[in-house]
């Protein structure tokens, strides 16, 4: 059954208001009025008796944005985190699949408190996830009840691998899952969070299974999810016989409902073909970064009209959560792929972290700008963060030079979900010391710890 969370009334008042609505406002010594959770008035100036009986915040000196929608993520993996970086990929399959098979419930929901801790205090409000570590029955709960208390609006997949070459414990059948993801819901849903049906791959998937897990999300009004074109084009081609969009066009799923991640290969005219099929991408520069591979065309999928957001990733292939962070690397890595500094700009970055992003994740409506009717998801910063002064270029400096350290208060649903940096309703030392004990024990049982330590030269005791 899908719970409605209850909505708070609040008043942010003073600071800088960059709304993101359709006129990119910016409001000096503005206001934001919440009302049942509900946004009900962005304005200039004083806000008067009209909100006297709500609870205030003081952006005085601040900047108020809205909260920023992170569009891909693995939030379990912080139990990841360093431990296969400076590897080649085929030296690090194996030793990874060996840690990730020790992932249980327990663990997974430590790893995800960890990363919602971080987004949280990155300003991010909304949230996906990507959650494939199925070799514990019902793990993806500990990532549900993670969400929940993190008190983040959350579109989480529930991922399958169905095909026999994949890691046995990792295989499963499509009937199984589908089950789980309705009892998933019925048990974690509510007007924050939603699960939703995802393949990993097409590469790592049964041809028939595709055109299942479409007819799944269609009939329940949802998105579906894939990791797309994440790596040699070569192999794309030898494994399907053409280009991918070609491939699910066959396969009948190329359609609006696809929420794909990477698409960092594609083959000229495909950006095209994916935006007049109305599919949404998310982002992940660093990611593709991380591991040396060509990052997607991002502006030729804009200039095609697709719809896209940003994502960090996950801590494996990331390694930080800082949407902020992300920001950067989005812009700066498509004037490398142009070669010119001009292609791609700050106001962009901010774009695909907000209303972009919210509007491929089927939330435009509800979050992504600051305007009457959207919920009232807010971000502060502290203006006099040092990244952001002089303030003359402050959107090129929320993008360019700014840190997660800036943002000091989070809102969603008119509720303070962090204050001073402080999270109202997570423990971040136990949340830290539960990471580092899951860690620990998944390297013991998976008997890595010995391995990575020698490999890496780790010191640590």
């Amino acid at each position: 059954m899908t719970e409605c969370v209850d909505g708070k009334n609040l008043l942010i008042q003073g600071g800088i208001v960059i709304t993101m609505d359709p006129d990119r406002r910016i409001l000096q010594e503005g206001f934001v009025a919440i009302e049942g959770g509900r946004i009900v008035e962005v304005g200039s100036g004083r806000a008067g008796d009209r909100w006297s009986n709500f609870e205030r915040v003081d952006a005085s000196e601040g900047v108020v944005l809205p909260g920023l929608v992170n569009a891909h993520a693995h939030l379990d993996q912080t139990l990841f985190r360093g431990l296969f970086d400076d590897m080649v990929a085929a030296e690090r399959w194996e030793p990874m699949v060996r840690f990730a098979e020790r992932q249980t419930r327990e663990r997974a929901y430590a790893g995800a408190r960890q990363s919602l801790l971080e987004l949280t205090r990155a300003g991010v409000t909304t949230t996906t996830e990507s959650y494939w570590v199925h070799s514990h029955p019902g793990s993806m709960n500990g990532i549900c009840q993670a969400v929940r208390e993190s008190h983040l609006r959350g579109v989480l997949a529930r991922a399958l691998n169905d095909l026999p070459t994949t890691p046995s414990r990792f295989v499963e059948e499509w009937e199984d899952v589908s089950v789980e993801i309705d009892e998933l819901n019925e048990r974690w849903g509510s007007d924050r969070l939603t699960v939703i049906p995802e393949l990993i791959s097409f590469m790592r998937a049964q041809r028939d299974t595709a055109a299942k897990v479409e007819d799944f999300a269609r009939q329940r009004d949802t998105l579906w999810a894939c990791h797309i074109a994440t790596g040699d084009i070569q192999a794309t081609v030898n494994r399907t016989g053409k280009g991918l969009t070609y491939y699910l066009e066959d396969l009948g799923v190329l359609k609006d409902n696809l929420l794909a991640a990477h698409c960092n290969v594609l083959y000229p005219g495909e950006p095209q073909r994916m935006a007049d099929a109305g599919v949404r991408l998310a982002h992940a520069p660093v990611a593709q970064l991380w591991q040396g591979s060509p990052v997607a065309d991002l502006m030729a999928i804009l200039a095609a009209g697709g719809k896209v957001g940003l994502g960090v990733d996950g801590p494996l292939t990331n390694n930080s959560q800082s949407m902020f962070e992300t920001m950067k690397f989005c812009i700066f890595a498509q004037q490398q792929n142009y070669r010119h500094q001009l292609v791609a700009n700050a106001d962009l970055a901010l774009e695909l972290a907000t209303v972009r992003s919210a509007e491929a994740l089927d939330l435009a409506d509800e979050v992504g700008s600051l305007e009457t009717g959207k919920a009232g998801d807010v971000i502060v910063l502290d203006g006099n963060y040092p990244g952001l002064r002089p303030i003359t270029a402050l959107l090129i400096n929320l993008v360019y030079s700014n840190s997660d350290e800036a943002v000091q208060t989070v809102v969603i649903d008119g509720e303070i979900v962090m204050k001073d940096r402080k999270h109202t309703f997570l423990d971040e030392n136990e949340i830290i010391r539960e990471t580092e004990e899951a860690q620990r024990a998944m390297l013991s049982e998976s008997g890595l710890a010995g391995e990575l330590k020698e490999k890496q030269n780790w010191v640590m005791p």
